[in-house]
This record gives C-alpha cells, structure tokens and sequence, in this order.
C-alpha cells in the first residue's frame, strides 16, 4: 500500500514505487497509474549506459518486438516513455516470483507440475514464433510467475525477429542469425558454434526449452561442468545425464529436443503431439 507522507518520483501517468531489481542498465520498480491506481512494473534504464554500451539499436528493437507480443504467457508491454537521462519501459507486474526460485525451493518439480508449467512455455513460445520472433534467452530466471502460478515470459533484451517468417517455415542460409548470446547452460550446440554461417533461432529456442524442461523434471542441469570450455564442449556432444526418476515417455521428450543436430530437432508442433504432452493423468500443481 502507498504511504501518503512518502513523496514519489512521477513519470508520465505513473508513480514510482520500491525497487523490485537492479541490472547493468538501470532498476525495475514497482508503480502506480494515478489515474486508474493499477500496478505496473517500470524499467528505468539509464541512457548513458544505453550509450557506454551500445545498445541503443537493441533497445529499440526489445521494444518492437514487445509491442508486437499479445499471450497470457508473455510479461505484457504497455507502453514506453522517456526523459532527458532515462527511458521508461511500463510493463505488467508479475507478482509470483521466477521459476527459478521455485525451482530452488523444491528441487524440481513433479511430472503433472513440470507438464503444467511447461505446456504454458511452449504456448509463449509459439506465439513468439508465429510472428517471427526468437527469445534466445530462454532460462527459468526469465519465467516469471503470476499470483495463480500462470507463467510468463520476460526480458527480450537479447531476442531478434525474422521478418516475414512463420513457424512452419524453413530458413534460408541469407535468414539465419548470426550473433551468439544466451546463458551459458542453456544455450545450443549450433549457437555455441556460430561462426559466421548462422543458425535458425527457433531451433535454439526450443533446445533451451528441453533444458528448462530437463531442470524442472529432476532439480538438476543436463549440462554443468565447472569451466565454460567444458561445458560448452558437454553441450556440443549431447551426451547429458539421463533422467531420474521420470516417466519414459518425458525422458523419450526430452531426447528427442536435446538433439545436437537442429535439423532433427523436434518442432514445436510435434511437441504439442508427443504422448507425454497430451497426458492428463496428474493434477496440474500437485
């Protein structure tokens, strides 16, 4: 609840509120619409460091590709703003924490709760992809949870945007992204060797799912070594631990997305049509 006596800084229609995080470029609070009294969360990003860095075309871009985005497993953008030494992004408050906190708290998850979770990723994901759009840092730390335990995806700030591309489509060699980014255990073999030659984002998405989707099912990473050389060459040969304590058909999933070469990686839509996806024997949060 706001305190009167306590003098807040205004932005647009919004006031200011605690500060939820803190980044390279600037902090998340929380805030207030003064007309409506609705929440927000709000990204005061500095401009200076947007400049130090760089990242000015990239900005720009997150805030495209969040413009384009309507899911109710997508953190919602609403609307951006700006002043002499910041720029404002208004975006939906999500009150229920990162997965990955929970996943700390309860080292993995049961089959009927990583299916219930994991269902609403693939569905933010295909709507990302549908328009185009490739996440390539897709990690738990990035889930965010509502107060019902809906998922949403957040942070865009390393996504990219295949213009004219739909799902089904296959990428020409002329389409492919070329820049290596993600974090470290959740990136794909064919991003980890990006050498100039490319790679289709969908399918380095997708590889990031299988992983989120192997931590969930068992409270470990497939992939973990203690040196990034290691891990990454771990991450190129595809040899992960096997599953413990999982069903064969979810330990069958997950071989068939944490498959080195993208070409014969799983879609998404074969996903959607796997046995272990279209199960219902559990119920959802137990």
């Amino acid at each position: 609840m706001r305190s009167p006596n306590f003098p807040r800084k205004r932005v647009g229609n919004y006031e200011l509120g605690e500060t939820l995080g803190e980044g390279t470029f600037g902090k998340v609070r929380k805030a207030f619409h003064v007309e409506t009294g609705r929440t927000f969360a709000i990204k005061c990003l500095d401009k200076r460091q947007i400049e130090n860095h760089n990242m000015g075309k990239q900005l720009k871009r997150e805030i495209a590709i969040m413009r384009m985005i309507r899911s109710p497993n997508i953190a919602q953008f609403y609307e951006c703003l700006a002043s002499k030494n910041n720029v404002y992004l208004v975006i939906e408050l999500v009150t229920g924490g990162e997965l990955f906190e929970m996943l700390v708290k309860e080292r993995g998850f049961s089959e009927g709760k990583t299916r219930f979770f994991f269902r609403q990723l693939v569905e933010g994901v295909q709507c990302c992809h549908k328009q185009g759009i490739c996440h390539r840092d897709l990690k738990p730390e990035n889930l965010l949870l509502d107060g019902n335990g809906q998922l949403k995806i957040s942070d865009f700030g390393l996504s990219a945007f295949h213009e004219n591309l739909n799902e089904g489509m296959t990428l020409t060699s002329s389409r492919y992204l070329h820049t290596t980014c993600g974090s470290p255990n959740y990136v794909s073999p064919e991003v980890i060797d990006n050498e100039g030659c490319g790679y289709d984002g969908r399918k380095a998405d997708i590889w990031s799912m299988g992983v989120i989707l192997y931590v969930m099912a068992t409270g470990c990473l497939p992939f973990d070594e203690k040196s990034t050389p290691e891990l990454f060459n771990k991450i190129r040969s595809g040899n992960y631990r096997n599953p413990r304590g999982v069903s064969a058909s979810l330990a069958t999933l997950i071989s068939k997305i944490l498959v080195v070469d993208p070409r014969k990686r799983i879609s998404l839509d074969e996903i959607q049509q796997h046995v272990w996806y279209v199960e219902c024997k559990e119920r959802p949060m137990e």
